[in-house]
C-alpha cells in the first residue's frame, strides 16, 4: 500500500488529515477550519491562496501543512507533504480542535519503488511546468509577471519610513515575525520600511507606484501582494515601492491611524526622491490589496490633511497620489447605510485622483467595497474604471493563470497606457 499506517490520534490543531472515497477508491486530503466553519477560500491549482491554502487538482491543502506548491494545473499527484513528514507540522497548529481522524504516514514502511516513483513524478511535473512557463514568456514577454516559484528578487534599495520612533509608538515594541515560506509578516511591525524596485534604464517610464500589501491589519502579505507586484511593475518600466506598514492597530490611537501615517509618509518620501530616482513627481500612484486597498483609498481621499506632524524636509512633499489602483479593497463600504455609501473616513471629492478598481463577484470581503467606491467617484466626477469578475474570491494577489480575474495586471497596464502614465525616461522632467 502507498499509505500503510493508519490509526486514530488526538492532536491540538485546526488542520487535520482525513480519509475520503473517490473514483480511485481512496483519496487523502487536508482541510482547514476556522472556528468550526469550513473556510470558503478557493485557490488556483498548485498556488498558495492567501498564504493559507494550496489547491492541487480538486483538493485544497493548507500551506501550513508543509505542502510545496508545484506550478502545475489540473489533477495531479503530489507527494511533498507525505515524504516530508507532515504530522510534525500538523501538531504545531492552534489548539482547541475536536478529536480528528488522522492517517499516520511512515515513509520507512513504503517501498523504495513507490518513493522513486513519487520523486520522478514530482520532477517531471516541475520540468513540464517550467518549460511551459518559459515558452509563454518567450511568446508574450510584455504580459508575463513573476510566479510564486520564481526566486526572490532583491530590491534596489530599502529605507526606513521614519528617521526615528514612528509617531504614537513606544520604544521596545514586540518583534515582528517573518514566515519565509509564505513571505508573510506577522506580530508587531514597529519599523515600517520601503523596498524600492527600480526598472532597467532602457525601460524606465518615469512612473512610480507605492504598493500596499493586504493582511487584515494583523499580517502583511509581502510576496504575492508586495514584492511580486513591485517586480512586475519594474518589468513594465515603473518604479515599484513596497510599503511594510505598522500592524496591528496601536492602543490609544484611532483605528488604522498608524498604518495611514506610514502610507502618507511613504508618498511624501517617494515624491521627495523624484529627482534622485528619476521619477516624474506628477506620475506617482498607489496600489493596494484588501486592507492595503483600504489604505490606498484613505490616502487618495485624505491628502488635504497630514495625519502626523511633519518630522523633516521630506514632509514638505505632497501626499496626494496622482492615480490609484484598488484590487479587492476592503473597509470602504458603509455597512449600515440604507443606500450605497462609503465610510466617513473616505472623503471622495472632485480632487480625488483617477482610480482603477478590480473585484470579484464572490469576494468574501464584499464586492460592495469596490462598487460603492466607484459610485462615489462617479458622483464626484472623478475618472474611474471598474472591473467586476464573476469568480476569483479574495486574496489572490498577482498570480499566473487562465482565469479572467488573474488578468488584472494586464488591465492595469492597459489603463495606465490609456491615461498617459507611461512615458520614456527622456521625457521625465526630473531626469538628469
Amino acid at each position: 500500500m502507498l499509505f500503510p499506517g493508519r490509526r486514530k490520534r488526538k492532536i491540538a490543531g485546526r488542520v487535520y488529515l482525513s480519509k475520503a472515497r473517490t473514483r480511485q477508491g481512496v483519496d487523502f486530503h487536508l482541510r482547514q477550519r476556522y472556528g468550526g466553519q469550513a473556510d470558503p477560500c478557493r485557490a488556483q491549482d498548485g498556488v498558495p491562496f492567501n498564504n493559507q491554502l494550496l489547491r492541487l487538482g480538486s483538493e485544497t491543502f493548507p500551506a501550513a501543512s508543509g505542502v510545496a506548491a508545484l506550478p502545475v494545473r489540473g489533477p495531479c499527484l503530489h507527494f511533498g507533504w507525505w515524504i516530508e513528514s507532515p504530522l510534525r507540522s500538523l501538531r504545531r497548529q492552534a489548539p482547541n480542535f475536536p478529536q480528528p481522524q488522522l492517517l499516520s504516514v511512515n515513509p520507512m514502511k513504503s517501498s523504495v519503488v513507490t518513493m522513486m516513483a513519487a520523486c520522478i513524478l514530482m520532477g517531471a511535473a516541475a520540468f513540464a511546468a517550467e518549460s511551459a512557463s518559459q515558452k509563454a514568456a518567450q511568446k508574450n514577454p510584455e504580459k508575463t509577471f513573476p510566479t510564486p516559484s520564481d526566486p526572490v528578487v532583491p530590491p534596489t534599495l530599502t529605507l526606513n519610513v521614519w528617521p526615528g520612533l514612528p509617531p504614537g509608538d513606544k520604544p521596545n515594541m514586540p518583534p515582528e515575525e517573518w514566515r519565509r515560506s509564505s513571505n508573510t509578516v506577522t506580530g508587531t511591525v514597529a519599523i515600517p520600511t520601503l523596498a524600492v524596485y527600480r526598472p532597467a534604464k532602457d525601460k524606465d517610464t518615469g512612473a512610480a507606484v507605492l504598493v500596499c500589501p493586504g493582511g487584515g491589519f494583523f499580517q502583511l502579505s509581502m510576496g504575492h501582494e508586495g514584492a511580486d507586484v513591485a517586480v512586475w511593475l519594474s518589468s513594465i518600466g515603473v518604479t515599484g515601492v513596497v510599503l511594510k506598514y505598522r500592524i496591528p492597530d496601536r492602543e490609544g490611537m484611532a483605528r488604522h491611524l498608524a498604518s495611514l501615517q506610514d502610507t502618507q509618509r511613504a508618498m511624501s518620501i517617494i515624491r521627495s526622491k523624484a529627482a534622485e530616482w528619476n521619477i516624474d513627481p506628477k506620475r506617482i500612484g498607489v496600489l493596494g490589496f484588501s486592507a492595503g486597498g483600504q489604505l490606498a483609498a484613505d490616502v487618495e481621499t485624505n491628502f488635504d490633511k497630514r495625519t502626523y506632524d511633519p518630522v523633516d524636509e521630506m514632509d514638505k512633499a505632497d501626499t496626494r497620489p496622482d492615480f490609484a489602483v484598488l484590487i479587492y479593497p476592503g473597509g470602504i463600504a458603509q455597512r449600515d447605510s440604507a443606500t450605497p455609501a462609503v465610510t466617513p473616513d473616505v472623503h471622495v471629492s472632485k480632487d480625488t485622483p483617477q482610480t482603477f478598481l478590480s473585484i470579484s463577484n464572490d469576494d468574501r470581503g464584499g464586492s460592495e467595497n469596490a462598487v460603492y467606491m466607484y459610485l462615489a467617484l462617479k458622483k464626484a466626477g472623478v475618472l474611474a474604471e471598474l472591473h467586476v469578475y464573476g469568480e476569483g474570491g479574495h486574496g489572490y494577489g498577482i498570480r499566473p493563470g487562465k482565469a479572467p480575474h488573474a488578468s488584472w495586471p494586464a488591465r492595469v497596464a492597459d489603463w495606465m497606457t490609456e491615461r498617459g502614465l507611461f512615458k520614456p525616461a527622456a521625457e521625465v522632467p526630473s531626469a538628469k
